[in-house]
């Protein structure tokens, strides 16, 4: 099922080393870009095109063979999609974006070069080492957001940042690689001119992103709100609670020794409604903020960055600073229409007015008036104002 070692692409201009992995819709390589004379030039890493559930290839051969005719003109929809995913990689001029060097079709399918990021992924490092120390978090979220705005720029979202799709060259650079989510919209009217399935990242993908058309239309909110979780769990170690379950199980808050600048970051990006979400440029702004600026900067009495609200019913939930151990709730103060408790002020005026003009009457006309008076009052049934 795989291409073997040392098959060679595009005429010979690329030579296939081994297997890196595979997922649903491809096998990656790493192979070696050739100089005419047969001499490795660098490593690079190839993507092809392999849905394996419906893909297939005989052993020592190249040819992807396919199965019926409707199996066919899906694949070949999915195929279409695959090569406008690394049309749109290649477009994109970044130092922290993965660089795509080719892109082309052979042996029934399709292929994509890229740059060979040798290094391990943000989920790699802070497995290995523990939560970075919050200077380190700060400057690979700066020079993600920096590679995001780039990305939307074009107007793309990428619907799945998260640590395990940000790589580390050698120089210690963060890249932001698999496009494979990404969501390409019309630059005139916002929505998708693309039909890539939706896709969830536990911990990573805001509430919209697990509704059907939660990101039908162009929505850079939603990868702000990936790469607050992702600063998150750089100073954390921990992935964030799914959005989804922030309101019943609330999430554990960042410590009070982190910037005031950090700790909005993370809070102004991860608000569960999209609107309230910051922009990439106000987040940029945070990260600008030197130690001493944070220092002055407001917080409330305890020093912790002031919570987000959503409105859910009649109640104000509070999103505290990335949460307490159970979500806290605060019923929100409401104004309402006054004209309801004139209304009943009136009425309670009047009734008193009543009682006391017939408790003069019973006093004046004896004892047994006063007592039939008074049980006929006794017994009318008395309705309480609702609230």
């Amino acid at each position: 099922m795989l291409l073997q070692s040392n098959t060679l692409l595009l005429n010979g201009k690329y030579r296939i080393v081994k297997s890196l992995g595979q997922g649903g819709f491809g096998i990656t390589y790493l192979a070696e870009e050739m100089a005419p004379s047969g001499t490795p030039l660098r490593k690079v890493a190839v993507k092809e095109f392999f849905m394996k559930d419906y893909c297939d290839r005989q052993s020592n051969h190249t040819q992807v063979t396919l199965g019926t005719q409707g199996n066919r003109d899906m694949v070949e929809r999915y195929k279409q999609k695959f090569l406008k995913e690394a049309r749109t990689i290649e477009r994109f001029q970044h130092p922290n974006i993965v660089k795509v060097y080719d892109v082309f079709e052979e042996n029934n399918t399709a292929y994509y070069v890229m740059e060979y990021l040798g290094g391990q992924s943000l989920t790699d490092l802070v497995q290995a080492q523990g939560p970075l120390p919050e200077q380190k978090a700060r400057e690979y979220f700066n020079l993600l957001l920096s590679a995001v705005e780039c990305v939307h720029e074009s107007k793309v979202n990428h619907l799945d940042i998260k640590p395990s799709n940000v790589m580390l060259r050698s120089d210690g650079q963060p890249v932001l690689i698999d496009f494979g989510l990404a969501k390409n919209y019309d630059e005139k009217t916002g929505g998708q001119t693309s039909t890539t399935p939706i896709g969830v990242s536990e911990g990573f993908s805001p509430p919209e992103q697990y509704n059907a058309g939660g990101v039908s239309k162009f929505s850079p909110e939603t990868d702000v709100y990936a790469l607050g979780a992702t600063l998150y769990y750089l100073l954390t170690g921990q992935v964030p609670t799914p959005s989804i379950n922030r309101l019943s199980e609330g999430m554990a808050e960042l410590p009070a020794n982190f910037r005031w600048s950090t700790r909005m970051a993370v809070s102004a990006a991860m608000r569960l409604r999209r609107s309230d979400r910051s922009t990439i440029e106000n987040l940029k702004n945070f990260m600008r903020e030197d130690a001493d600026s944070d220092d002055d900067r407001d917080t409330d009495d305890q020093g912790i960055v002031p919570p987000v609200y959503e409105v859910v019913g009649e109640v104000t939930a509070v999103e505290p600073p990335m949460g307490y151990a159970q979500p806290v709730v605060e019923v929100q103060e409401r104004k309402r229409s006054r004209l309801p408790l004139i209304i009943i002020a009136v009425l309670l005026v009047i009734a008193l007015g009543v009682l006391a003009f017939l408790l003069t009457r019973a006093s004046a006309g004896g004892e047994t008036e006063k007592s039939d008076i008074m049980e006929d009052y006794d017994t009318t049934e008395v309705v309480e104002p609702i609230g």
